[in-house]
């Protein structure tokens, strides 16, 4: 038999790459690969062998010579679960996520009570997006074996996913019930409390994550976002304090330490923690845009607009990033650069009202009143219930001389919003409409 013509180090090694899971040392890799590769030479027909031979593959990251040793052992023994199950793995490994269900599927059909195979069907439906399939594996490999605190984190995290936090959260319970040490349920349930605000339960369930692991970097992280809802800004400060203490390159941590401080007004801390998460993060979009709108309040539009420009390079499809060009472009007076932004954020979302009113202002801006009374009119299609648009297409007809078209839009902005009359007495774009009856009529 193939196993007993193995020396002793290879039988240790096969009982460790039965699921090729597991790691070992690479030399001791590269003797298996060689010991097994020669095996299968000696014995091409041995399926065995090019199971271990996959196994061993695997364990070393080289996932395509690992599905061809797999396939070869399901060719020879067509009712070997086990091989199916590790093909299964390495698919799966690959992001070949539909491979790797028809693997373990087949793997279920040679052995219906296989629960590692039930197990990764579950996890590869999950990945896939597949949620009622990856609950309904999940359940099944709960029913083969109930006492596995794993596969219940697994499906708490389906149920998660699919917005079930409460199902979640039993499925949680469940892992650490069986496993009161298991930190991945009591963290993920935490993440689950945080969801649905029940702020108290997700800080407990955080709480315990530190009491097993004291050097969780990614619980203080997340018990600072409790800590920043519930209002305990500075309970927040330090757990962000803590993260980046255990995890000095820990940019997520500096962002969100930049927000909290944001929210005290403490401008400076501010600036100088989103600086470090762009440092370390060169590519941290929500940094660059919330450093630039702390520079935009502080009137460095120039500074605000670089920050803007490099997050719209990380994200060029992100319509928010492009408006806050536009509005920024407009504060320096470049109504044209402007333009070009708002119409980009336009084209990225076309029901934006904020973008089409933007457009409209900037083309106004430019003397481009026809283009300016499109823009305008678009906006009050999407919304129309804002005054401000409507009182700047009033606007826009008085400078074209088009009274009864100014009459028409002033009205529906100061039924809207009555402090339009005053505004437009001190407006010079109604000059040319100022002693119309109509408009002397309105403003009374």
């Amino acid at each position: 038999m193939f196993l007993k013509a193995l020396p002793i180090l290879f039988c240790v090694l096969i009982s460790i790459l039965v699921l090729a899971v597991d790691k070992v040392p690479v030399n001791q890799l590269d003797q298996a690969i060689a010991s097994f590769k020669k095996e299968v030479d000696d014995n091409p027909a041995d399926a065995e062998a090019h199971y271990y031979l996959g196994s061993a593959y695997f364990s070393q990251g080289r996932l395509k010579q690992a599905v061809i040793s797999y396939q070869k052992a399901v060719s020879l023994q067509p009712e070997y679960a086990k091989a199916y199950n590790n093909l299964g793995l390495a698919y799966a490994k690959q992001g070949l996520l539909q491979e790797g269900a028809n693997a373990y599927q087949k793997a279920i059909t040679i052995k219906p009570d296989f629960f590692q195979a039930y197990f990764n069907l579950g996890k590869v439906y999950r990945d896939g997006k597949q949620l009622e399939k990856a609950v309904s594996s999940f359940q099944k490999a709960i029913d083969i074996n109930p006492s596995d605190y794993e596969v219940y984190n697994n499906l708490g995290v389906a149920y998660g996913q699919q917005g079930r936090l409460e199902r979640a959260i039993e499925a949680y319970l469940k892992a650490v019930t069986i496993n009161p040490d298991y930190t991945a349920a009591y963290f993920n349930m935490g993440l689950a409390y945080y969801h649905l605000e029940q702020h108290e339960e997700a800080i407990s369930s955080y709480q315990k994550v530190l009491v097993l692991t004291p050097e969780d970097n990614r619980t203080y992280n997340n018990l600072g976002l409790v800590y920043h809802d519930q209002k305990s800004l500075d309970k927040a400060i330090i757990a962000y304090q803590q993260a980046i203490a255990i995890n000095p390159s820990y940019a997520t941590a500096y962002n969100n330490l930049g927000t909290t401080y944001l929210k005290r007004e403490q401008l400076n801390p501010a600036i100088t923690a989103y600086q470090q998460a762009i440092t370390l993060n060169p590519n941290y979009k929500t940094a660059y845009i919330s450093l630039g709108d702390i520079y935009d309040r502080q009137g460095k539009q120039v500074k605000a607009l670089n920050l803007y420009k490099a997050a719209s390079e990380i994200a060029p499809n992100d319509a928010s990033i492009h408006f806050k060009l536009g509005m920024t472009y407009t504060k320096l007076g470049k109504p044209n650069q402007a333009a070009g932004a708002y119409q980009k954020a336009i084209d990225l979302a076309p029901q934006s009202v904020a973008a089409h009113y933007g457009l409209g202002l900037a083309l106004m801006t430019q003397g481009k009143l026809n283009q300016a009374i499109s823009a305008l009119t678009q906006t009050v299609n999407i919304n129309p219930s804002l005054a401000m648009a409507y009182y700047n297409l009033a606007c826009i007809h008085s400078l074209k001389k088009e009274t009864n078209q100014a009459m028409f839009f002033f009205q529906k902005a100061i039924t809207l919003d009555p402090s339009y009359k005053d505004h437009s007495k001190k407006d010079t774009d109604f000059n040319n409409v100022r002693h119309h009856p109509t408009y002397q009529g309105l403003i009374q």
